[in-house]
């Protein structure tokens, strides 16, 4: 058996890792390379055709032990992850709010058992703090490949030793047959779990997959031929290339998209194969250049820094950072990866610290103890909140009340709204419902505002979801489709309809951020020039239907939505005095905020509604802006939705509904 033939060194993969690492940086610090994101996908694929030929090789050889390989994996990877955790851990000290300094706790935890992964998939949310403030945010994809180093060693060793497989075209199969079924359920849930098929291993698996079928395949005469080999690594480049300039955040990804970047690293890597025995395609030679190549060797390390240097830099910053500081984070990102790479990662690997495998085993489980006890210190004492005064204290816990468990009711799932189960407060000896807040996540913030008016007489019942708005056949935009009803959402709003009927409720309020549905379907107006004026007469179509019933339709005109986190913006001015005024929402922009809205308040009005606007109870006419608090209190949890205080601060808006 014969597998693996010409498998040695490969300076130009160093520089591809080169490539990799920079667009990721680039990307995230934002100087440039908008699809920047591809580069760990090139990293992905590195990773599974390095590592599968490896094991291969190995095992073809009968050298393949499981105690060494896990010895070298963990001599590359845990030194320096262990260092970057432990100084994250001191920062943190020093600029996390409590609440985030306990986040950090809980994905340390995480990272330490190889699963950040799934923390950071479980934490991503609509609600949830940006996740350019999470500092080991970058180590999912760490994750990711740790995951699937613990599955295809066993799963090639299972094939080759066990099942005594020793036809490559059967591997080939094998490996071939789990890539598709990666790559399909990656394609078929990331419309619908977007978070998910981005972090977990079942759908980035294929990207690690075509890199081991690029280790086994065998030699094609074809690219004996030098020109083909030009050809296949050009082609390559351009899928790695094009991706990082034409795709952006707002980019659908990975699924379909991620094939692109993933196909051109297997072809560079299979055009510029030694295996062919002819000279390196012209366009591989320039990644062979010794300052791209030192770049690929401290790739690792210039990864592990650069975003923890980002994410604390992001924390504190109201607005963004300007060029000469995006380079001061590029430049010491360099640095410290430098130093990292040749006084932690070097020294390891070449075993001048823990010389044996016994020695090596030994910090890992050592400094995984410290790691799992400083993560528990640090839920347990709710990241030290005796280091900030109470003011500071009550604006942090504001931003809580946006996590799924502090929410006063969850999201009506479609079931829920076929079956009339719908989440009631107020007096419990009635069963008549006297009104339905319906909406989006805007619904669900000022619910305790209707309540309040509501009293203890009152029956109110909430039916929202985070990005569905209360509009009869409307299907969100794709922008909203990781927390939305997606393509169900016109069957979820008839089901509203049809239980407002059957249960006689006699009033419905309609409350949505308008704006966030009018912005989104304004950038599709070159697709879709009619979206907004479809979005109108749906909106229209659901007052008058629901006015036909005899039903009152109340209709909240959205609240003002200022420009920065206002937790955020009062914690810097409490600490540093910062003027956070030009960051309040006023007239002006709330005009320009509400536009589309104010433009058919008249037709509202003309097919039933009633139109209430709260905007004048959260004005300060002696600053001339719309307060962020009042009180001491934080009236919101982040720039647009009400906290619990902003909630009761409207209140008496509510009161001729139940008048």
């Amino acid at each position: 058996m014969n597998l693996i033939t010409g498998f040695k060194y490969r300076p130009e993969i160093d520089g591809l890792r080169a490539l990799a690492v920079l667009v990721v940086v680039f990307y995230h610090v934002g100087l440039g390379f908008p699809g920047g994101f591809i580069g760990v996908d090139i990293f992905f694929v590195i990773s599974g055709y390095l590592i599968t030929s490896l094991i291969v090789k190995e095992l073809q050889e009968n050298r393949f032990s499981f105690l060494n390989f896990y010895e070298r994996r963990i001599r590359r990877i845990f030194p320096a992850s262990a260092t970057m955790v432990i100084l994250t851990m001191v920062m943190g000290w020093f600029l996390l709010l409590p609440s985030d300094f306990k986040a950090l706790g809980k994905s340390v935890i995480s990272q330490t058992f190889f699963s950040s992964n799934i923390y950071f998939w479980r934490n991503t949310n609509y609600f949830a703090e940006s996740a350019e403030l999470q500092p080991l945010l970058h180590t999912w994809s760490l994750s990711v490949e740790e995951q699937f180093y613990m599955v295809v060693p066993l799963l090639l060793w299972a094939l080759i030793k066990w099942a005594k497989i020793s036809s490559r075209i059967k591997l080939i199969t094998v490996l071939a047959t789990a890539f598709f079924m990666s790559l399909a359920l990656s394609i078929f849930l990331l419309p619908k779990m977007q978070a998910f098929t981005f972090y977990m291993l079942p759908t980035r698996a294929w990207e690690l997959l075509i890199g081991s079928l690029v280790a086994l395949l065998p030699i094609i005469s074809l690219l004996k031929r030098q020109v083909v080999r030009e050809l296949i690594v050009g082609i390559g480049l351009l899928g790695i290339l094009l991706p990082c300039f034409l795709y952006t955040k707002e980019t659908l990804f990975p699924g379909l998209l991620a094939i692109p970047p993933c196909l051109g690293t297997a072809f560079f890597i299979l055009g510029a194969s030694p295996k062919y025995n002819s000279p390196l395609p012209i366009a591989a030679k320039v990644f062979t250049w010794r300052p791209i190549i030192f770049i690929g060797l401290i790739s690792y390390s210039l990864y592990l820094w650069h975003w923890p240097l980002i994410a604390f830099s992001n924390y504190w910053a109201l607005e963004e950072f300007s060029i000469l500081y995006k380079w001061s984070i590029v430049i010491l990102s360099f640095i410290l990866g430098i130093a990292s790479w040749r006084f932690v990662e070097t020294p390891f690997r070449k075993k001048t610290l823990a010389k044996n495998s016994k020695s090596l085993y030994a910090y890992a489980i050592i400094f995984s103890m410290i790691f799992l006890i400083c993560g528990f210190v640090l839920f347990i004492n709710k990241g030290f909140v005796n280091r900030f005064n109470e003011t500071i204290i009550g604006y942090d816990n504001t931003k809580s009340e946006a996590l799924h468990k502090n929410r006063i009711t969850l999201p009506l799932t479609i079931e829920n709204a076929k079956s009339g189960s719908f989440s009631r407060f107020g007096s419990s000896g009635s069963k008549q419902i006297d009104v339905i807040v319906w909406g989006d996540s805007h619904a669900r913030s000022i619910l305790p505002s209707v309540i309040k008016a509501a009293g203890e007489k009152n029956i109110v019942a909430a039916a929202w979801y985070s990005s569905t708005a209360p509009v009869l056949n409307n299907i969100p935009p794709n922008k909203y489709s990781e927390f939305s009803l997606g393509n169900e959402s016109p069957e979820w709003a008839e089901a509203i309809i049809t239980q407002v009927n059957r249960q006689q409720i006699p009033n419905v309020l309609l409350v949505a951020r308008w704006s966030g549905y009018y912005k989104a379907l304004y950038n599709q107006s070159n697709e879709n020039p009619n979206a907004i004026e479809n979005f109108n007469a749906n909106l229209l179509k659901t007052v008058k239907t629901l006015d036909n019933l005899g039903v009152k339709v109340w209709v909240l005109r959205e609240i003002p939505g200022h420009h920065i986190s206002v937790p955020k913006a009062l914690i810097k001015e409490e600490l540093f005095g910062t003027d956070i005024d030009h960051y309040k929402c006023d007239k002006n922009n709330l005009l320009e905020q509400n536009k589309y809205f104010d433009a058919l308040q008249s037709k509202l009005e003309l097919n039933g509604a009633i139109v209430l606007d709260a905007t004048e109870l959260l004005f300060n006419k002696k600053e001339e802006y719309y307060r962020m608090e009042l009180d001491g209190k934080a009236l919101y949890y982040d720039d647009n939705h009400l906290s619990q205080a902003g909630a009761r601060k409207i209140s008496e808006i509510f009161d001729l509904l139940f008048n």
